[in-house]
């Protein structure tokens, strides 16, 4: 035919990720190598071959570049005489794999931006997965309805799908993630151009129904999050989580970014830094995987040890992920020590730690928001303590005479917690992040209208109390290691 219509690509993106364990980050499952094809008016389009699928067509023109418009022009010559619809206009393509590899699944995710050239030069458009288990297979599952395209702009279609290790293995197996669309037709069969921008695809090994890694969170309390790559008929699985002789069941939260199951065991207490986590992946009796060799003590290490260019983060990112480690595993130590919890082995035991400087009144933190009314003897707060036993919370002693007075944290109706002195509670503020020790909080005790007490108190005010006694007090050392454990969380918060 003299005539091309033609098909424009730009921005193609391969992206292979191999998830590691236990090497993850609190950034996420990293990818460990991305290939990008840069396409000028000098790219070679022959060399693109083994990239893209271009099915129902004959070869990538010869002109396969657009040199005004920088982009890979691919041409078809199609008449409704020869043509049969929907037209397979775009994919990528994942060939069968070793017996050896048969434990692995993979997940494809693609996504593109499309566009008629002309008004009118698409009926429809979807993203699909199609199969060849030999040359007669042409079946094809769709990831997408039928989509609604604007002719004057672009639309982006993405979808993913997953192969299974048994379906990943057959060397006699291609599957394709594809676009295919009904085209509009010139009066002699021609199909109309259409325009493709931002291609990216992305493959990424993973092992079915298996945990994949886990991550750190240091937020309001320490939490290890598992993560798992489950098939439709493993989605219910549950994990449990075994700690000093504990088991509890941890229930799967799907992960929109990872594209994964998330399970989250919270709750972790700071002095339990060294202590081993084992985790099991089950589905009623049937096990799926076991995770039995973990602690925060050896996530941190791992951290310490890595580096920027293994994490895929910017070195000062990393020196702050560095630094917020080592201030984590002192304030692991030192709640050991007050805790009196596993003297026998440290957070900081085997690894190359770097110590703070003390804290003094000259160093303490200055943005205060300690406020006391008390109006009443029999009735107030006495006085104001930081709890980090499990979490960081201010912990307040309340004398409570008359109990119809009504006590609040923060608007709240606060929980009263008997002392051993009679009258006397424990009212605790809600958690704080590590990074936010200056975050305040308010306990008031009220008689209808009437404000009998009112208390406004933070982490960083019983800090600076602490900074002026100095080591005469027994909660010195943890209290400074808190203090710079939530600096170094804020640094890293900030850090890009």
């Amino acid at each position: 035919p003299s005539a091309l219509a033609g098909i424009y690509f730009d921005n193609i993106v391969l992206t292979i990720t191999a998830n590691q364990k236990p090497a993850a980050t609190p950034i996420g499952l990293l990818p460990v190598d991305i290939s990008v094809f840069d396409v000028d008016a000098n790219t070679d389009a022959s060399a693109l071959h083994d990239h893209l699928v271009y099915l129902n067509t004959t070869q990538l023109s010869s002109k396969a570049v657009n040199a005004n418009a920088g982009a890979l022009r691919v041409g078809y010559y199609h008449y409704a005489s020869d043509y049969a619809s929907p037209m397979w206009l775009l994919g990528s393509y994942i060939k069968g794999f070793a017996a050896n590899n048969a434990s692995y699944a993979y997940r494809v995710e693609v996504s593109m931006d499309v566009k008629g050239e002309v008004a009118g030069a698409i009926d429809s458009a979807k993203l699909a997965v199609r199969r060849f288990g030999d040359a007669s297979d042409n079946t094809f599952e769709t990831l997408t309805e039928d989509i609604a395209l604007n002719e004057t702009e672009y639309t982006t279609l993405s979808a993913s799908f997953v192969l299974s290790a048994s379906e990943a293995k057959n060397a006699e197996d291609t599957w394709y993630a594809l676009c295919v669309m009904d085209l509009a037709r010139t009066p002699n069969g021609q199909a109309k151009a259409v325009l493709f921008d931002n291609i990216v695809l992305k493959v990424t090994a993973v092992n079915s129904n298996k945990l994949e890694g886990a991550t750190l969170d240091l937020g309001s309390t320490l939490t290890i999050n598992y993560y798992a790559d489950l098939d439709e008929d493993h989605k219910d699985a549950v994990l449990n989580v075994t700690r000093n002789g504990a088991t509890v069941t941890v229930l799967g939260v799907y992960d929109e970014t990872y594209k994964m199951y998330k399970f989250a065991y919270t709750g972790i207490n700071p002095q339990c830094m060294v202590d081993n986590v084992a985790a099991t992946l089950v589905l009623g009796e049937e096990e799926l995987a076991v995770y039995d060799e973990y602690s925060v003590k050896a996530y941190l290490k791992n951290m310490i040890n890595s580096s920027a260019e293994k994490l895929g983060i910017s070195e000062a990112k990393f020196n702050a992920l560095k630094e917020l480690a080592n201030d984590t595993l002192i304030y692991g130590r030192e709640a050991q020590k007050h805790a009196k919890y596993n003297l026998t082995e440290f957070a900081t035991d085997g690894i190359e730690i770097a110590e703070n400087d003390a804290l003094t009144t000259e160093n303490a933190p200055t943005e205060l928001n300690k406020a006391v009314n008390n109006t009443q003897e029999e009735n107030k707060v006495v006085s104001v303590t930081l709890n980090v036993s499990n979490t960081i919370k201010v912990a307040y002693r309340v004398k409570l005479t008359d109990k119809t007075l009504a006590v609040k944290v923060n608007g709240q109706e606060a929980e009263l917690i008997a002392t051993t002195k009679a009258d006397e509670y424990f009212v605790y503020a809600p958690a704080v992040d590590a990074g936010n020790l200056n975050a305040a909080s308010t306990i008031t005790i009220t008689d209808g209208e009437e404000l009998i007490s009112s208390v406004t108190y933070s982490a960083n005010d019983y800090i600076s109390y602490i900074a002026g006694k100095g080591t005469s007090s027994s909660t010195y050392d943890i209290t400074s290691a808190v203090y710079n454990y939530g600096i170094s969380a804020k640094a890293y918060n900030l850090a890009k």
